[in-house]
């Protein structure tokens, strides 16, 4: 719930955050990604951890969603099964969507399992390795200019766990892939872009 609270919002998580981890229904109150999106009338779909689904109201914020209990770290497949079961379909059917949010959960609970060089960890890296190729092969497919965003929102000690300060857990991985032509790189031209979006 932290981690999404500071990603939505750009806030940082406070200590404070941590009670909301374990069973929390708050909706998030500050402005947030998903409201400005609602504000421009933006059609968000969502897939995966059910923590969003607690902290955006479905039927405020999303067009339809696919929420999946995420709360069981023994369970390394129900959330990514869904997310999978959902991801391309979305992407390539005829209803309209401009945002789709997949949260894959796997990784993060076989690193709390098995730490972060276990075999296991491998299976679930491939897993998602041909996910994000067949999300790449369907933006591809796509008429209209798509951005495929894809990252992490924390680290991973040795053991598996985060939360914490250390360099591990601080560091995540930042994947973009744009089907559209090139960013500009002067603040004017990126600007009027912007705008454009």
């Amino acid at each position: 719930m932290q981690r999404l609270k500071g990603v939505t919002t750009g806030g940082l998580p406070t200590f404070f955050d941590m009670k909301d981890n374990f069973g929390s229904k708050d909706v998030i109150q500050e402005d947030n990604l998903l409201h400005q999106l609602a504000e421009c009338g933006k059609k968000v779909v969502f897939m995966g951890d059910d923590t969003w689904a607690d902290l955006f109201p479905p039927e405020e914020y999303f067009v339809r969603s696919y929420p999946y209990p995420s709360f069981n770290v023994k369970d390394l497949h129900t959330v990514d099964n869904g997310v999978l079961e959902h991801l391309i379909p979305e992407m390539s059917g005829e209803e309209e969507w401009d945002v789709i949010i997949a949260h894959f959960l796997g990784v993060d609970h076989v690193g709390h399992r098995f730490g972060p060089v276990h075999d296991t960890m491998k299976s679930k890296l491939e897993q998602l390795d041909a996910a994000l190729a067949d999300v790449i092969a369907a933006a591809d497919a796509l008429e209209e200019d798509t951005l495929v965003v894809v990252f992490g929102d924390h680290g991973m000690t040795q053991s598996g766990n985060h939360g914490g300060s250390t360099n591990e857990e601080k560091r995540s991985a930042l994947f973009m892939y744009s089907t559209g032509p090139p960013l500009r790189s002067s603040a004017k031209d990126t600007a009027e872009l912007l705008r454009e979006l």
